[in-house]
């Protein structure tokens, strides 16, 4: 399917109507039916659906309306980045990140991305991983360049590329005055006794922790509070007694990370893994491969 094609296709299936497309893209109606013929002449089936009153995409055409959006966005984007280059500005990066990414690796890396292409602009969007599977959305629609996130165990295979950046582990963090500070071993007894702050349900560090306190028949009597905005979590840290369950890495820590203890978790709960995940069909441009490149050496230390 050419521009053209794609310019056609979409009038089409947004106006709901041949002579109200013909009309917006200014062609005459006989040209854009030949047009629609070809298409499905091309892919062999019936793209839209004809009703009394104008037309409705088929099932093949939504298919196909997805990808003609996607490339429509695309298109734009390229013109944008070309325009960009020719007048010898840099491009914009758009970044999708995980909460744990987003707590001081991002910011870190955007800090230094800036640094070396100053004309630039970054836009960061948060992936809240209620559902990790339905966040590469974000890269299938075309509204972020990568996702710095946990990779998936089971991907569409041609979709999307996933690199593999750092494993994170679940821990139990509190404040340093912690009334479990003044032990000298802490069990996971001790922890059932306190108020904790965990992930939403459905959320993957959740569903670990549930599994890992299944096979250890236990069971937390006390109602949590659900979040997965860091600030928060540290805000009620220093504010109560709370236990906090949160997945950690050391190039993601915050800045004011020696106000709080670990606590080790005797559960046994795998690590997850934590990577680059990006369109397949769409190759990073320049800066945004440079940002990726920034995050991994960072990640390096």
């Amino acid at each position: 399917m050419n521009r053209t094609q794609v310019r056609n296709f979409l009038a089409i299936a947004r106006t709901g109507s041949l002579s109200r497309a013909s009309d917006v893209l200014h062609i005459s109606q006989p040209a854009l039916t030949r047009s629609l013929k070809q298409m499905e002449t091309e892919y062999g089936v019936p793209l839209f659906e004809r009703l009394p009153r104008g037309v409705s995409p088929t099932i093949f055409g939504n298919v196909l309306l997805q990808h003609a959006e996607a490339m429509e966005f695309e298109l734009k984007r390229a013109r944008q980045e070309i325009d960009a280059l020719r007048v010898q500005q840099s491009a914009s990066v758009r970044v999708a990140a995980a909460p744990i990414a987003l707590q001081s690796l991002v910011p870190r890396a955007t800090a230094q991305f800036l640094q070396e292409m100053p004309g630039a602009t970054v836009s960061v969007k948060e992936c809240a991983y209620l559902n990790p599977y339905d966040e590469p959305g974000v890269l299938l629609s075309g509204e972020s360049d990568f996702l710095i996130g946990i990779l998936l165990d089971d991907q569409e295979p041609g979709r999307l590329v996933q690199d593999f950046l750092f494993d994170v582990q679940v821990m139990v963090i509190a404040r340093c005055d912690h009334p479990l500070a003044k032990q000298t071993e802490v069990t996971l007894d001790d922890m059932l006794a306190f108020r904790w702050i965990l992930p939403p349900n459905g959320t993957v560090p959740r569903s670990l922790l549930e599994a890992a306190l299944r096979a250890d028949r236990l069971q937390h009597s006390i109602p949590p509070v659900e979040t997965i905005h860091r600030q928060v979590i540290f805000q009620l840290l220093r504010e109560s007694d709370m236990l906090a369950f949160i997945s950690h890495h050391p190039s993601c820590v915050p800045l004011n990370w020696n106000n709080y203890m670990m606590i080790p978790l005797s559960l046994a709960m795998h690590p997850r893994p934590i990577g680059v995940i990006r369109r397949a069909s769409t190759p990073l441009l320049p800066p945004a491969t440079r940002y990726v490149e920034i995050v991994r050496a960072l990640v390096a230390g």
